[in-house]
């Protein structure tokens, strides 16, 4: 599912024994915190190694293509619409509010400090909510700034999510 690190032991394994290696791909080498530059020449040659390479969207192919020649096909992440109920009113808050629903893995590539501060900058005391679902490292911080603006009121914090959390948070 990743090159990081995973796909690279995998490679290895499906040269070794001759199976047929497929790599989905995840996540951003360009915004890859935690990858050490001496690791790129690896997820490299396992980008150009694998007998499928999958993008989980067109930014990441577009991104990929940069580091290889093999072709990528895109699969986008899946949704199952079957948890959806089109006339369900999320409960979370009130229902003559607006409210704005983000769902991340709390990691700073994803840009959520970014989103509490455009809130902050737009929203502010405004009938317009934003929820919050996933966990991670910056979750701290990212709640220490809903406090330092003074937004308690009107962005709201969930943790992680199952999928019928998700569905419901979304309406």
């Amino acid at each position: 599912h990743s090159a990081f690190f995973g796909g690279i032991s995998a490679c290895y394994v499906a040269k070794k024994y001759n199976i047929p290696f497929v790599l989905t791909e995840h996540s951003s080498l360009k915004y890859a915190k935690y990858v050490k530059k001496s690791y790129i020449e690896y997820i490299i040659d396992t980008y150009n190694k694998a007998d499928k390479l999958i993008a989980v969207g067109n930014g990441l192919k577009e991104e990929m293509e940069n580091y290889t020649k093999n072709p990528i096909v895109v699969i986008n992440n899946i949704i199952d619409f079957s948890v959806f109920n089109d006339n369900f009113v999320s409960s979370t808050w009130e229902n003559d509010t607006i409210n704005l629903f983000s769902l991340s893995y709390l990691v700073e590539e994803k840009g959520m400090d970014r989103l509490i501060e455009a809130f902050n900058e737009a929203f502010k005391g405004k009938n317009i909510r934003l929820t919050i679902g996933g966990d991670g490292p910056l979750k701290p911080k990212l709640e220490e700034m809903t406090r330092k603006y003074n937004l308690e009121n009107q962005v709201k914090f969930l943790g992680a999510l199952s999928r019928q959390e998700v569905a419901r948070e979304m309406g």
